[in-house]
């Protein structure tokens, strides 16, 4: 796999077993590194691998029914999309800081 498959297959994971359907907090300490920062609107900066599941804990207990996973299939093609034509100079979503 090249470089780009395996950067590819690490945000696709990110976003099924974070952000996904069911949320699986072990991606954290999985592809992430300790002191990750991460940062949603609305919300405080987030650092840390407990940091960062807290904060998944409480977004799903305060939203059950929340279904944002739907959309993340199209967008994430979008944002793949923009990337590779460089239209972004800047990052349009928080993406996790991953192990070197």
């Amino acid at each position: 796999m090249s470089l780009q498959d395996d950067n590819k297959a690490i945000v696709g994971r990110w976003f099924t077993d974070f952000w996904g359907e069911t949320c699986d907090l072990s991606v954290v300490d999985a592809i992430t590194a300790p002191d990750m920062l991460m940062k949603y609107s609305l919300h405080a900066p987030r650092r840390s691998h407990d940091d960062v599941k807290a904060f998944m804990t409480d977004f799903r207990a305060a939203f059950p029914d929340l279904k944002f996973w739907e959309a993340v299939r199209p967008w994430a093609s979008a944002m793949r999309q923009e990337l590779q034509l460089g239209l972004s100079r800047k990052p349009t979503f928080a993406a996790p800081v991953l192990r070197q």
